[in-house]
């Protein structure tokens, strides 16, 4: 992705949409983020955890 349409998400001036989001929970490296990513929720039970506990094991 090109830093300038993160930082346009980021500053709100484009909205997110529905299939980016879909390619980053397909993404290998991120399938643990997906629920959190998705619906805001997490499940360390099933694997699904967000930034914050990935940051608490690094």
């Amino acid at each position: 992705m090109p830093p300038t349409t993160l930082k346009n998400y980021e500053l709100g001036y484009r909205e997110v949409g529905g299939a980016f989001l879909v390619a980053l929970a397909h993404h290998p490296e991120l399938h643990q983020f997906t629920l959190w990513l998705l619906a805001d929720k997490k499940s360390a039970e099933i694997g699904q955890i967000g930034p914050e506990e990935y940051l608490a094991k690094a």
